[in-house]
C-alpha cells in the first residue's frame, strides 16, 4: 500500500511535469503524469482507484506544492444549442465529455537547458576542437 507521503510527491511531480510540458492542460494530461510519476505498486492495489484518488487531489487543491487552477471549458467554435445538450452537464452533444481545462498559477516555470545538450553549442565546440 502507497502511503499519503509517496501519494504527495507522485501528485507534486505530475503537476510539474505536465505545466512543464504544456502551458493548459486536460485532466487526462494530468493523469498520464500521475501514473508515470507513481512508484511501482504491489499486484494487489487497485492502481485505477489509486490514480483517480491523486486526480481528484490534484485538481482539489488538496497537495501542498501542487496547486492547479481551473480554466474552465473552450467556447463552442458555434452555438449548436440547438441541436441539443447533454443532461450530464448542459454542454452540447458535439463537444467531448470531460474537456475541461487546467493550469498552475503565477508564472511558468522554466527550465534552463545547458549549452552542452544545446546543439549549436556542441557543433561550435566541435569545430573548435578541430581549429576551425
Amino acid at each position: 500500500m502507497l502511503g499519503r507521503d509517496e501519494q504527495h510527491r507522485a501528485i507534486r511531480i505530475a503537476v510539474a511535469e505536465v505545466q512543464r510540458q504544456n502551458a493548459t492542460w486536460f485532466a487526462s494530461d494530468l493523469m498520464w503524469e500521475i501514473q508515470a510519476a507513481l512508484p511501482p505498486l504491489h499486484q494487489d492495489t487497485d492502481s485505477t482507484a489509486l490514480m483517480e484518488q491523486c486526480l481528484r487531489e490534484a485538481i482539489g487543491n488538496e497537495v501542498e506544492g501542487a496547486e492547479v487552477a481551473w480554466l474552465g471549458k473552450p467556447p463552442d467554435v458555434t452555438d449548436v444549442s440547438v441541436l441539443g445538450v447533454r443532461a450530464s452537464d448542459g454542454q452540447s452533444v458535439f463537444r467531448k465529455p470531460q474537456t475541461d481545462k487546467y493550469c498552475t498559477p503565477g508564472p511558468p516555470r522554466h527550465r534552463e537547458v545547458p549549452a552542452a545538450r544545446c546543439g549549436a553549442a556542441r557543433a561550435a565546440e566541435d569545430d573548435r576542437g578541430r581549429g576551425v
